[in-house]
């Protein structure tokens, strides 16, 4: 999958399950490779605190397998 893939099926996935989450949908995504895993998250903006979304997407099944919001 591509990032912009995995960016997309995190950013449904929010909205879908978590929609308390799309404010931060406008933060700027990183996707990291984790082995087995992607993990898709958001960069807070400079100078703000608080969490974002991280969202898991197993490589081999190509779906969320988890979802939790940083603090």
């Amino acid at each position: 999958m591509t990032h912009e893939q995995l960016i997309d099926l995190a950013k449904v996935f929010i909205a879908e399950k978590h929609p308390e989450w799309q404010s931060e949908l406008s933060y700027q995504p990183i996707v990291e490779d984790k082995g087995a895993h992607w993990e898709i998250s958001f960069e807070l903006p400079e100078l703000t605190l608080g969490g974002v979304p991280v969202v898991e997407i197993d490589k081999a099944l190509k779906r969320v397998t988890q979802a939790y919001h940083t603090q």
